[in-house]
């Protein structure tokens, strides 16, 4: 589990799109729960150039939208 801005970029943007041909362009998508959501949209602002949105779970039972 990343405990900063920056590993949780290193983890999530170079080593999630890792090949043995270097590091390909891609969007990283991070599943969280409520609270640790709040920890990963500060680390967003802190890197600047990252877009977070919030999806909310469809109710157990229920076909998401």
């Amino acid at each position: 589990r990343p405990t900063t801005a920056s590993s949780y970029q290193h983890l999530a943007g170079r080593v999630g799109r890792y090949t043995a041909a270097g590091v390909r362009p891609g969007t990283v998508v991070t599943l969280c729960s409520a609270g640790a959501a709040r920890e990963l949209e500060s680390w967003t602002r802190q890197l600047g150039s990252v877009d977070f949105a919030e999806l909310e779970a469809a109710p157990r039972g229920q076909p998401a939208p």
